[in-house]
């Protein structure tokens, strides 16, 4: 397997997001990622939508169903970039509750920056009534980028020592270095405390 250069532009650009090789290796994470932590769970739920080629490999490994039970309003302008995002991001997302109501979820998610997205989601999930919510992801950015500048605009990069309790979920789950080190060049993003 050709190893990328970026693990962040692997997992989280759109722009590559249906480019063959990259929606391959996507895939292959996600597979990865139900081989390590996949255990009881009814469905598999993908964050729109740079997780969901993620959520395919796992659902494809796991034999458990992908419903896309999450969605995503359309902003005028990315929402990684803005100052008000988390308040921003409150009236982006919606959660179908038939799809989720007493249901255990892996829910997808590639990276977590502050935990703003994912912390919107699981409460949305909560409201809907699912059972049990288990977060799962390629990996949490550790620190900043020293390449891009962009980066350097977040204020809440956080070193969280225990994901599930911050969250507030069943479990929390993410791949280790070692294996993202197969996938890319640079992983500087993922690693430290």
């Amino acid at each position: 397997m050709k190893k990328e250069n970026c693990l962040w532009e692997l997992i989280y650009l759109k722009d590559n997001l249906w480019v063959p090789d990259t929606a391959s290796k996507r895939i292959e994470l996600g597979r990865l990622l139900a081989r390590k932590f996949s255990t009881d769970e009814d469905i598999v739920v993908p964050i729109p939508e740079t997780a969901t080629l993620i959520a395919q490999g796992y659902s494809l490994e796991a034999g458990i169903p992908l419903v896309c039970a999450v969605y995503k309003k359309r902003p005028k302008i990315r929402t990684l970039f803005i100052k008000n995002r988390e308040k921003v991001m409150k009236d982006i997302f919606f959660v179908i509750p038939e799809l989720v109501k007493n249901k255990k979820i892996a829910l997808i998610d590639e990276t977590t920056i502050s935990g703003a997205s994912v912390s919107i989601v699981i409460n949305l999930l909560k409201q809907a009534k699912a059972k049990e919510i288990k977060v799962r992801i390629v990996a949490p950015i550790r620190r900043q980028c020293p390449k891009k500048d962009f980066i350097k605009s977040w204020t809440t990069i956080r070193h969280i020592p225990d994901y599930t309790k911050h969250l507030q979920v069943d479990s929390f789950g993410c791949l280790s270095m070692k294996v993202l080190k197969n996938f890319a060049k640079c992983v500087h993003c993922f690693e430290g405390e």
